[in-house]
């Protein structure tokens, strides 16, 4: 029954599962890798929003003179 044709396409599929499983894990350790890259970024980013919004409310108040 091991050697039977259904039985090999079962384990083939069971080995595709494996390897598309691997790959999922990869992908997600690149991705946690550019997470914290990119939680560097959104940092800066917010200083510079802020900086930018700062600007803005002050070109928006009226200038006494």
């Amino acid at each position: 029954m091991l050697n039977s044709d259904r039985a090999i396409k079962v384990n083939i599929e069971i080995m595709r599962a494996f390897v598309q499983l691997r790959k999922l894990i990869d992908t997600n350790k690149e991705l946690t890798k550019k997470s914290g890259s990119l939680m560097e970024y959104d940092a800066h980013l917010r200083i510079a929003f802020k900086a930018v919004r700062e600007l803005m409310r002050e070109n928006e108040r009226p200038n006494r003179k």
